[in-house]
């Protein structure tokens, strides 16, 4: 059925109002804009994200020895397991896998390295008695696994701060641990949560 123009009282047709047209302002819709995320966007970022989350589920990881410093506990060129730890309970005697401080140097970047926790948080470490033996909390050390003795050939005495550790490795003629790091910061010692692991000795 045809619409009936409007008219005038003196019969002039009107003429037909258009609606305005709308202009480009070059930007989608809000509603557009919602409607353009689709689920299969998503896919791949949360893939990715599921993958780099797997290395954390792991418990364990494993590495090779590369240097004869824990030696003859650990070889060069072995093998070891560590179990992965988020919130290290420190314990002394633990051989871990542990990130080198910055300031350790000359450590290139993102350097790990596996030694032995000699000293806990408060603890005073001492080198040595007449024996040849560390002390730790004026009490001689027992350590069955070193390469050689004395336990070390230099003196030193370092009380521990909290919340570090004062490590040493088994081969302590060729290991460059704490000791050799005291001028470098903190006093030799690194923070409980540079600690990657813990080894498991065979």
């Amino acid at each position: 059925m045809a619409r009936t123009p409007w008219k005038t009282a003196r019969g002039e047709r009107l003429p037909r109002r258009r609606a305005p047209r709308r202009r480009d302002t070059g930007t989608r819709p809000d509603l557009d804009r919602r409607a353009s995320c689709r689920p299969d966007d998503l896919f791949f970022p949360v893939l990715a994200l599921l993958l780099a989350g797997c290395s954390a589920l792991v418990p364990f990881l494993r590495a090779s020895m590369s240097s004869e410093s824990m030696g003859p506990t650990i070889r060069s060129g072995t093998e070891i397991v560590v179990r992965k730890t988020g919130d290290y309970r420190p314990g002394r005697g633990d051989v871990v896998l542990f990130k080198a401080p910055t300031y350790w140097r000359p450590s290139p970047p993102e350097a790990v390295y596996v030694s032995r926790v000699i000293g806990v948080p408060g603890a005073v470490v001492e080198c040595c008695d007449a024996t040849g033996r560390l002390l730790v909390d004026d009490a001689a050390l027992e350590e069955s696994y070193l390469a050689a003795s004395p336990a070390a050939r230099e003196k030193f005495r370092v009380r521990v701060p909290p919340g570090r550790l004062w490590l040493m490795s088994d081969n302590r003629d060729v290991a460059l641990d704490s000791r050799a790091h005291q001028g470098d910061g903190g006093d030799g010692t690194i923070d409980v949560s540079d600690v990657i692991g813990v080894v498991d000795l065979p």
